[in-house]
């Protein structure tokens, strides 16, 4: 037996890990399941080394999330939710009464403890002014496109005192801020808008000055200080297709007011994590693997790899220990500190059957080389002939890993349990394998992503290993895309299900929250080149008949709209084609509920049980 559904969702998350300064505690956020109201609970928990104990900051239905310890790691505050609005706490370790350190009239987003330790700086969205208010009353509430904005606020409070804003006047989106020393800086967009998120600014507050100056202009943020505060490392594009290219790592000296590239020898995205004194703290992707690592301001990298198939998603560190969270192909996601493990999610595999996990490669028509996680049953039979699931990620900048019960979409153990292998492949797009790989699907959406998913097939089938005639291929967001496309442009599939997936580029265009996307991977506006939109988009193939059609989709979807699904259900219902359609009501682009997750990963199971076994 493998893990179903239901056990799968029910396996802890830890979406945030804080290490304490002296390295002798670790707060995270784990995140359970409720069935019964339909959430997930989030709490945070602190783990002592020395006594190996964890003791929860909250319980019950009261939630608390993203750790922060203080600077002389005597206390630690967290935010939880008063009134659907999320606070900032504190508790210190050595009582057990908590604090509520703020009353943000519309919450706190992101929050920073001062450096001296007797406040925290916090981002909340500006109130709304008397104007607004009045005309929300007055007619209703609405907005002008790309007019409206809720800029956000900064303020620092300190820990007897009241909240003091520290951006008057100033409308920018904060994407993230840091604090060292007599300095702040934050990485600020000019509007909330997800487009003009690679627009950012670096600017800086003199505690002593009480000035801002900005330091860097037109980068994509992730700015962080040096110990001293002497230094700001910040990320850029050197490309103007930020889709494709590599950001680059910079630095900029705050006494010389000059910045420099870093030429980091990693060929691909590099996220600065925070500043220590073993140098800058990095992650990256490197094939089906995400690495962490310290990296100088020469460029040398010195990696903290967990092991040849580790993926570690989550990291912070003092300079000396490092608290992650890591996952290989036979272990499931844990947290870590240094090589002793604090959580124990394997509890979760007792007498349950691990699937075989194996990275293979195959060489396109076109000379692509591209490589996939193959699973198998324990028991897998290399005499035997298998029936085949392709299950494709989305991003596309996305990666396949060889992990255990991490998808909540596609339910690889079911699957497996059902009979079927599944194949996973990381087709060109995918982020790991380099800037051109990520790049080779510019003007080829569809085309080449089908390339690539059929030479997969046909390696296998030439093995011996499946039938091809019994595949069916299913995705989510862009693996949604993929599906789709490859379900309605061949006859190769017997099923397919299209998780919030792009059926039409010009309908994604034009309704979408992130419209640079397309003109970026098609070179073009729809107006102004119809014909690639036209020959990369499923719609245009819908004629030609397709399988079995499962379309599954967030009625809240902003990413990707609704409109979309709705497009494709009645393309092919016009058209006698076998599809259902189930439209998750409130659902943004991914499930935000256990149900949902349920439901999408039980009519998975139903669909391609009755459609391809019988």
């Amino acid at each position: 037996m493998y893990l179903s559904p239901k056990e799968l969702i029910e396996i802890p998350q830890y979406p945030n890990v804080a290490l304490s300064g002296d390295g002798r505690n670790v707060a995270f956020e784990e995140r359970t399941t409720d069935w019964k109201k339909n959430e997930y609970r989030r709490h945070v928990r602190v783990y002592n080394r020395e006594t190996k104990t964890s003791t929860p900051m909250t319980i019950g239905n009261t939630d608390s999330r993203a750790p922060r310890w203080s600077p002389d790691d005597a206390a630690v505050a967290y935010l939880s939710p008063i009134d659907g609005k999320d606070q900032i706490f504190i508790q210190k370790l050595s009582s057990t009464g908590t604090v509520q350190h703020t009353s943000a009239d519309e919450g706190v987003e992101q929050y920073e403890w001062a450096t001296d330790g007797n406040g925290i700086y916090y981002v909340s969205k500006r109130p709304l002014s008397k104007t607004e208010k009045e005309r929300n009353d007055t007619y209703g509430v609405y907005t002008y496109q790309d007019e409206d904005f809720r800029y956000h606020e900064l303020y620092y409070q300190s820990l007897d005192g009241d909240a003091v804003p520290l951006l008057q006047g100033l409308n920018v989106h904060i994407h993230s801020f840091a604090v060292s020393g007599a300095r702040l800086v934050i990485s600020a967009a000019p509007t909330p808008r997800v487009v003009d998120g690679v627009h950012q600014a670096v600017r800086m507050y003199d505690f002593g000055t009480e000035r801002w100056e900005t330091l860097v202009e037109d980068c994509t943020g992730n700015a962080r200080l040096s110990p001293d505060g002497s230094k700001v490392c910040y990320t850029h594009f050197r490309d103007p297709n930020r889709h494709t290219s590599n950001n680059q790592l910079a630095v900029y000296d705050v006494n010389s007011k000059t910045s420099k590239t870093i030429d980091v020898p990693i060929d691909e995205h590099v996220t600065p994590v925070n500043w220590t004194s073993r140098g800058m703290f990095i992650q990256w992707a490197e094939r089906t693997k995400l690495c962490i690592g310290f990296v100088d301001e020469a460029g040398r990298v010195e990696p903290m790899h967990a092991g040849s198939d580790g993926v570690v998603m989550l990291a912070s560190t003092n300079g000396e220990s490092i608290a992650y969270t890591r996952a290989t192909s036979t272990e499931p996601y844990d947290i870590y500190i240094d090589d002793q493990r604090v959580t124990n999610n394997s509890t979760h595999f007792t007498d349950k059957q691990l699937v075989q996990k194996e990275i293979i490669t195959w060489t396109t028509a076109g000379g692509e080389e591209i490589e996939g996680i193959l699973s198998k049953p324990a028991d897998w039979d290399h005499s035997k002939t298998y029936p085949l699931i392709v299950a494709v990620h989305g991003g596309p900048a996305g990666t396949s890993f060889a992990l255990q019960g991490v998808n909540r979409y596609q339910p690889i153990e079911s699957f497996i349990e059902e009979g079927f292998l599944v194949l996973e492949p990381n087709y060109r797009g995918s982020a790991g394998y380099g800037k051109s790989f990520r790049g080779a699907n510019v003007k080829n959406l569809g085309i080449g992503d089908y390339e690539d998913v059929i030479s997969g097939i046909d390696l296998l089938g030439e093995q011996g290993m499946i039938d091809p005639e019994n595949v069916g291929i299913i995705g989510w967001s862009q693996g949604g895309y993929i599906a789709a496309f490859c379900a309605t442009y061949s006859d190769r599939f017997k099923a397919a299900s299209v998780g919030a997936g792009v059926t039409n580029w010009y309908t994604y265009y034009t309704n979408t929250d992130i419209t640079s996307f397309t003109p970026q991977y098609l070179a073009n506006d729809p107006w102004i080149d119809p014909d690639i939109y036209a020959r990369t988009s499923p719609m245009t193939y819908v004629r030609n008949g397709a399988p079995p059609t499962l379309i599954q989709h967030g009625e809240a979807d902003v990413r990707v709209p609704v409109a979309n699904a709705y497009e494709l259900y009645r393309g092919l219902k016009d058209t006698g084609q076998d599809v259902k359609m189930a439209i998750f009501k409130q659902m943004p682009h991914g499930a935000t509920k256990p149900g949902q997750s349920l439901a999408i990963m039980e009519q998975n199971i139903e669909w391609f049980r009755e459609k391809m076994k019988n």
